[in-house]
């Protein structure tokens, strides 16, 4: 069984059915067969509801049904990565935020990050006006869409403040994607102010449709799942554990009270700020390079 597992969130008036390009691609790759198990959510989301005695789930309720997913998953001590597209994003964003609220840090620490396709982060102002006339239209979820609602915005807003820019920053990492030629979500709502996001090219629709293995969805999607990611937290640790005693991060070093600034503590054996006696640590002759014994 796979370490992590893959969660796909489709979008308004959609179903799982929309990322079936994607999945007979990842199927087919035996690197992310073998190392991911994909799964997809799906909701009721139909156009219009003819039966009395149904009624069509907002967004609140349909994260509320992602958690419940999600639970089973946690079950399994398996990492999760969710990918979204358009309105799933928001879904996928009001889940969290619920559980920021709840506090509810464990659930949050298994998953390790977001892929967010043309998400209306800001809502979406396609045929705005014609939406808000037809009165007797009454959708729930499309309502949610309409620009800046303030129940989006307040999912958005915790999420931003708690896991993007606040203290949980890098716990879960995000990015967003948006289409060149969308009209219906357009760039700036789709990136909104996240710190990682791109530009791929085709519509809203085609965005998630890639017909190879080097479709640049595909490409970017792959990136993210197997090189961006490829360490999960457990590993992310003990890589800091082996650089602890040089206190040597992978992409930068941060020298010893007592070092120069421009001496590495491996070769500042006989450095006159050393403390005498001090010694190093073993992780600290492993890790840096140079260094004499």
């Amino acid at each position: 069984m796979a370490g992590t597992t893959v969660i796909f969130v489709h979008g308004l008036f959609s179903s799982s059915k929309a990322w079936d390009r994607f999945d007979r691609l990842l199927r087919a790759d035996i690197e992310i067969v073998e190392r991911f198990d994909l799964n997809y959510f799906q909701y009721d989301s139909p156009v219009l509801n003819l039966v009395p005695w149904r009624r069509i789930p907002d967004l609140t309720m349909v994260a509320r049904r992602l958690r419940t997913d999600l639970r089973a998953h946690f079950s399994r001590n398996v990492r999760v990565i969710l990918v979204s597209h358009s309105q799933g994003g928001l879904v996928i964003q009001r889940g969290l935020a619920q559980m920021i609220s709840e506090g509810l840090q464990d659930e949050l620490r298994r998953i390790s990050g977001v892929v967010m396709f043309a998400c209306p982060n800001t809502g979406s102002e396609l045929a705005l006006s014609l939406r808000r006339r037809l009165r007797m239209w009454n959708h729930p979820q499309e309502r949610e869409l309409r620009q800046y609602p303030e129940s989006l915005l307040e999912a958005h807003r915790l999420v931003m403040k708690q896991l993007v820019n606040g203290p949980e920053a890098g716990r879960i990492r995000f990015a967003v994607y948006a289409g060149e030629s969308d009209n219906v979500v357009p760039p700036a709502s789709a990136l909104s102010v996240f710190p990682e996001g791109w530009a791929l090219p085709g519509h809203h629709a085609s965005i998630i449709r890639p017909d190879s293995y080097q479709h640049p969805s595909y490409v970017a999607l792959k990136q993210d799942l197997t090189t961006r990611w490829r360490y999960g937290r457990r590993s992310r640790r003990r890589l800091a554990k082996t650089t602890s005693g040089c206190r040597r991060s992978p992409g930068r070093w941060t020298p010893r009270p007592w070092a120069r600034s421009r001496t590495h503590c491996a070769r500042s054996t006989r450095s006159p700020t050393r403390p005498a006696g001090a010694r190093r640590s073993s992780a600290c002759r492993r890790t840096c390079a140079g260094g004499s014994g």
